[in-house]
């Protein structure tokens, strides 16, 4: 009550909801052709009345398969995460081009110890070498801020003032997607908490309609 749910949660919910929405319009159909006949009916439909709305938004806010194949939400849980996330994938884009554009800088070739790019603390990062790093960016070496370095100590893990402000674009729309997420999951949740009796109710049905199909 007044928490937070967690997305593989939302999800469990949307997926009794679904069920119990198809169930309910299976059994009105079933309940008019059999008319009074079959009592059990009766008394499954009138504890499964489950909130339609909120299923088809629980449906369309809830990613199954998300990142990492975890169950998160969706891009269509609302416009607005939508329009973030697509500018997350944008400023992670811009980032890695301007990064690898450094990589390839002849001035700075003997200076990175391998040509890739890496992150540390959330930022992206190149490996430079410690012979190579200077605080006052001398030709031929980098400066930036040193976010780690190798077990050895003979490769620093810089971010090169060059990509400060595109690091600080990417954490900051990451922070309003997330708050986004939030947002959602937040009236998601308060939403179910409203509808929690209807809810258990539909469950309790489910559980008792299997019941019967099975002949216990």
């Amino acid at each position: 009550r007044g928490l937070a749910l967690l997305p593989v949660e939302l999800l469990a919910t949307g997926d009794v909801l679904a069920v119990a929405v198809t169930v309910a319009a299976a059994l009105r159909q079933t309940a008019v052709a059999a008319r009074a006949q079959i009592a059990e009916l009766a008394t499954l439909l009138a504890t499964l009345d489950p909130p339609a709305t909120l299923a088809a938004k629980l449906h369309r806010a809830i990613d199954r398969d998300g990142t990492n194949g975890e169950v998160g939400l969706a891009d269509a849980a609302s416009p607005t995460l939508a329009s973030l996330r697509d500018r997350v994938r944008r400023a992670r884009t811009a980032l890695r081009q301007a990064a690898e554009r450094l990589l390839r800088r002849p001035a700075l070739a003997d200076a990175f110890g391998d040509a890739y790019v890496t992150e540390r603390e959330g930022r992206v990062v190149v490996p430079v070498r410690a012979s190579a790093f200077s605080s006052s960016g001398a030709p031929g070496t980098l400066s930036g801020i040193i976010h780690d370095s190798s077990s050895s100590g003979q490769t620093l893990f810089v971010e090169p003032h060059a990509l400060v402000d595109d690091n600080n674009a990417l954490r900051s729309a990451i922070a309003a997607a997330r708050a986004e997420e939030q947002r959602i999951i937040a009236e998601l949740s308060a939403e179910i908490g409203e509808h929690g009796e209807r809810i258990a109710g539909c469950a309790s049905a489910l559980v008792r309609l299997d019941a019967v199909m099975r002949g216990c």
